[in-house]
């Protein structure tokens, strides 16, 4: 977590990747890596190239498919990922949906966002955002049996 008043929160996350990288790739140590940063004004391809960029600045081999490493980035923030997933409705991935998840409970954002994890790419509702469909897939990282933790 990027500290308070310390710069931006994507810059935090984009200099410490490789190290946190580098941590969970230890060998007989269980944990679980998870990335998150907003795309803002950038699209969530770019800032998933800036991570394996970053990896190979670090003489890193970039994610492979078997590292317990979860990367979200919403396109404008994550409020606009809890708001549709709580009310299951169609949203715009550029508004700001900070003041309307202010006192929802998390509870049913959580089991929703879970539960679309385990649907197939192709039967994810319509109104999820094109950056939670991306995103969905990255849970399975997390549970993976070859996964470790």
């Amino acid at each position: 977590m990027a500290p308070p008043g310390k710069g931006a929160g994507e810059q935090h996350v984009r200099e410490n990747y490789p190290k946190e990288v580098k941590l969970v790739r230890v060998k007989n140590v269980s944990r679980f890596l998870v990335t998150v940063m907003d795309a803002d004004t950038y699209s969530v391809a770019h800032h998933y190239n800036e991570l394996n960029s970053e990896l190979r600045k670090d003489k890193q081999k970039i994610r492979q498919k078997n590292d317990p490493i979860a990367i979200f980035i919403p396109k404008h923030n994550i409020e606009t990922w809890f708001y549709c997933l709580n009310a299951e409705t169609s949203v715009s991935e550029t508004d700001d949906f900070k003041q309307k998840v202010a006192n929802i409970d998390c509870t049913k954002i959580v089991k929703e966002f879970y539960r679309l994890s385990l649907l197939p790419t192709a039967k994810l509702p319509d109104y999820c955002p094109d950056s939670l469909k991306l995103a969905l897939p990255e849970v399975g990282r997390l549970r993976s049996p070859t996964a470790k933790g």
